[in-house]
């Protein structure tokens, strides 16, 4: 399938999905794809789910299945980071979470530290079950419908946490993924939603401040990069800023060793994420000489 059909036609874009699918299930089933086969049925699944709104055409357990007897294990330098990036999200929220956003984002978070070490070995040939980790992770958060295990109307900040989070984790895939396609739609629907949701409920985002400082930032700083829209990137930059501010930090070094807690991919992030710190740093300077 082109790139520039399935973006202006995601609704036939995902018949002809289903068309190819069928046809694999023909020959044997989805299980009988190559590395780059299912690596080509993820992105398509994930990318069109996002853009017409739906779940992935593609079940979460047969993809599931599949894919987690393609990957190799897990090595345990990792376990360590894992256990860290599970603490930053902290117990209260996991233990909320009906909808697994959080078991997603670890697993996208062990698919970058993974990109990351390989990228320092072997520049420019990514191995492909890492790509299919990544696509895998997408997978799961376009499955995931945030939703909480409290009948507490209080817990309405933890979903509103979560939908942000599976948002831009999104992003995250969608800006590093290696294969070159038109993104920028993808960009607008998902930045669009991150700061529809984190707009809609004051009370909500000022405790998703108070409680998940760091993830915040983390959030920001992703969605100002993802989003094509300058008013968009210019409010997440303001959001930055605050977060600055409150932590207590006040260079790029500083806020690099917080947003690498979470998904990061540093090839892709280092330098971009570097300017937008700096645009908020200059943004600041500029209103204190006002």
């Amino acid at each position: 399938m082109r790139c520039a059909f399935i973006v202006n036609n995601p609704g036939e874009g995902r018949m002809h999905l289903q068309g190819a699918l069928n046809i694999a299930k023909a020959i044997g089933g989805f299980h009988k794809l190559d590395e780059l086969g299912l690596e080509a049925a993820l992105l398509w699944d994930i990318h069109l789910a996002c853009l017409t709104g739906q779940k992935p055409t593609i079940s979460d357990d047969e993809v599931a299945y599949v894919v987690e007897k393609m990957l190799p294990q897990v090595p345990e330098w990792l376990e360590d980071s894992r256990l860290r990036f599970e603490n930053l999200l902290g117990a209260s929220l996991i233990s909320d979470d009906n909808s697994d956003v959080c078991g997603a984002l670890r697993r996208l978070f062990i698919a970058t530290e993974l990109l990351n070490s390989y990228s320092i070995r072997k520049e420019d040939n990514i191995n492909e079950t890492l790509v299919i980790r990544t696509l895998f992770a997408g997978h799961k958060l376009s499955h995931c419908d945030p939703t909480t295990n409290s009948p507490n109307i209080a817990a309405e900040h933890n979903i509103r946490m979560l939908e942000s989070m599976r948002l831009t984790g999104m992003l995250v895939i969608f800006t590093t993924h290696l294969k070159a396609t038109r993104k920028k739609d993808l960009f607008e629907e998902l930045s669009k939603s991150l700061e529809v949701q984190l707009r809609s409920s004051a009370p909500a985002l000022e405790t998703c401040w108070g409680q998940y400082l760091e993830i915040m930032m983390w959030i920001f700083f992703v969605g100002a990069h993802g989003s094509p829209n300058v008013r968009r990137i210019l409010w997440f930059i303001e959001n930055i800023h605050r977060g600055a501010h409150i932590l207590g930090i006040n260079n790029w070094m500083q806020a690099r060793i917080i947003l690498k807690r979470f998904p990061y991919i540093t090839k892709e992030f280092d330098k971009a994420f570097e300017d937008t710190w700096n645009s908020s740093h200059l943004g600041a300077l500029k209103q204190t000489s006002i």
